[in-house]
C-alpha cells in the first residue's frame, strides 16, 4: 500500500471538498484556512455581537492556518481609506496635513491600548482555559464587557477610537472639498445608515458598522443536535488521493503527525500514518459554511494592491495593508466554516496502537487533537476496542459541547512582491 505524500489535512481538505466544493474553490483570488486552534462558534444570528466580532477579523497569516489578527477590519479598512491621496496638490494644506498628524497619533494611541488588551486577553486565556476543549472560560467580548475582568483595556482602546472617529469626520469633510468622490466614500465610515445594532451578551444593543455573517447558526444547532446521521463522513487512507489541491499563498510546512496530547509523550505519530492499517473516519453531526457581508461604509475598490495611492503625509505604505506577513488586510473574510459535534475513530494495527499509543491513553493525557478537533481522553484505554489484529479508538465531542469553527475562507489581498519573503519563512504546525 502506498504511504502518504502529503500532509493529513491534504487528504482532509481534498475528502470535505468532493462534498462541499465551495470548500474546494481556491483560485488565485481565494483561500481556505484551517483554524490554528479552537475558536468557538458562539453567536446564534448575524444580529449577535459574537458575530460582529467573528467577521470583523483578518488572518493574521496568509499561510493554511487561520489564526485572528488582534485588530479589526473595520478600523483597519478606515486606515486605508483615509490615507488614500486626495490629489497631490491638495496634499500641501496645512489643516489636512495638520489632521491627518492627529489621526496618525489617535491611532498610534489606539494601536498601543488595543495591544495591551490583547496581551491581557492572551494571559486570561491561558489561566482560564478549559484544557479538554481548547475554549476559555468567557468569550472576548464577555470578557472585555467584565468590570473584573478586560472592561479597564476596552474602555482606553475606545477613547482613542473615539479621537480617530472625530478626526475621520473632519478629514472626510475636508476631503470632500479636494475630491468629491473619496471624500464621501470617506463620509460612509460614520454614516448612521451605514451602521447596525447587535446584541450584546448583557442583552443591550451595541451600534457598529454593519458587518453580518449569514445564515441562523442557531436554528441550525437545534437541528443538528436533534439528528442521528452526520452532515460530513469522510475517511482518510492509503488509498486516499488529493485531487483537490489545499492551496495557500506560500507552502506551508506540516509535519506528518497524526495527533498532539495535552502532556509530552514518545508517541511515533509518523508510525501511525505510516501504519499498514492506518484509517481515520471523520465524522460531523453539523458541517455548514457562513457567508460573511459588510455594509455601505465599504468599498472593495479601494481594498487592492495594485491600484492604492497613498498621501506621504499618512505614513504608511501598501506593504502596511497588503503584506503577505502583517498587512492588516490582507485576507478579507468571505465565508466562515462552522462544525457541529465531531466524532473520529482511528484505525491501526493492534501492534502500532500497543507500541505507540496506549501508553499515552493509560497515562495522565486528559485531551487529543486531531487535526483541527479537540477531545477529551479522561476514559483513557477505555476508548479504544482491541482486536487481534486492529484496534479502533473512538474520540467523540461532549454531548453539550457547542459549534466551533472549523475554518475560514478569505478573499487574498497581497501586495505580490510580498510573497516571495513568505514563502521563505515556512510554517510548522503539528497535526
Amino acid at each position: 500500500m502506498p504511504a502518504f505524500k502529503d500532509s493529513q489535512f491534504d487528504y482532509l481538505f481534498r475528502a470535505i471538498a468532493d462534498k462541499y466544493p465551495a470548500i474546494g474553490q481556491s483560485t488565485d483570488s481565494t483561500q481556505f484556512q484551517f483554524t490554528g486552534s479552537p475558536l468557538a462558534a458562539n453567536w446564534k444570528t448575524g444580529a449577535d455581537i459574537d458575530a460582529y466580532n467573528t467577521a470583523n477579523k483578518v488572518a493574521a497569516d496568509v499561510n493554511g492556518f487561520y489564526t485572528p489578527n488582534p485588530g479589526s477590519l473595520y478600523n483597519a479598512y478606515s486606515d486605508l481609506i483615509l490615507s488614500i491621496t486626495p490629489g497631490i496638490d491638495n496634499e500641501k494644506d496645512p489643516t489636512y496635513l495638520n489632521l491627518i498628524n492627529q489621526r496618525n497619533i489617535a491611532d498610534d494611541n489606539y494601536n498601543a491600548a488595543l495591544t495591551k488588551a490583547t496581551i491581557a486577553w492572551q494571559s486570561y486565556k491561558q489561566q482560564n482555559t478549559n484544557p479538554k476543549t481548547g475554549l476559555p472560560d468567557e468569550t472576548q467580548s464577555e470578557w472585555l464587557s467584565n468590570p473584573l475582568g478586560g472592561l479597564k483595556y476596552k474602555d482606553e482602546y475606545t477613547k482613542y477610537l473615539d479621537q480617530k472617529n472625530d478626526l475621520t469626520s473632519r478629514i472626510s469633510t475636508l476631503v470632500e472639498s479636494f475630491n468629491a468622490a473619496l471624500g464621501n466614500d470617506q463620509k460612509k465610515l460614520t454614516d448612521v445608515n451605514n451602521y447596525s445594532n447587535y446584541m450584546a451578551e448583557d442583552g443591550k444593543n451595541v451600534s457598529k458598522p454593519t458587518i453580518t455573517i449569514g445564515g441562523d447558526l442557531g436554528k441550525d444547532v437545534g437541528n443538528w443536535s436533534q439528528q442521528k446521521n452526520y452532515d460530513l463522513d469522510v475517511t482518510l487512507d492509503k488509498n486516499s488521493t488529493v485531487t483537490t489541491p489545499w492551496k495557500t499563498v506560500y507552502n506551508t510546512k506540516v509535519e506528518q503527525h497524526c495527533f498532539s496530547t495535552s502532556v509530552k509523550t514518545s508517541v511515533n505519530t509518523s508510525r501511525i500514518i505510516q501504519d499498514k492499517h492506518y484509517k481515520l473516519r471523520v465524522m460531523v453531526k453539523g458541517f455548514k459554511s457562513y457567508p460573511v457581508t459588510f455594509g455601505g461604509w465599504y468599498s472593495s475598490s479601494y481594498v487592492n494592491p495594485e491600484t492604492a495611492q497613498f498621501s506621504p503625509a499618512a505614513t504608511v505604505d501598501s506593504n502596511t495593508f497588503f503584506g503577505a506577513r502583517s498587512g492588516s488586510l490582507h485576507m478579507i473574510p468571505s465565508q466562515i466554516w462552522v462544525m457541529y459535534q465531531p466524532k473520529i475513530e482511528l484505525t491501526v494495527s493492534t501492534e502500532t496502537y500497543k507500541q505507540t499509543i496506549e501508553g499515552a491513553l493509560n497515562s495522565s493525557v486528559n485531551w487529543v487533537s486531531i487535526l483541527t478537533f479537540r477531545f477529551d481522553t479522561s476514559a483513557g484505554s477505555s476508548l479504544a476496542k482491541v482486536g487481534d489484529e486492529t484496534t479502533t479508538i473512538t474520540f467523540d465531542s461532549p454531548v453539550l459541547q457547542g459549534p466551533q469553527i472549523f475554518g475560514v475562507t478569505s478573499l487574498k489581498e497581497i501586495l505580490a512582491s510580498s510573497i516571495e519573503g513568505a514563502a521563505e519563512a515556512q510554517e510548522e504546525a503539528v497535526v
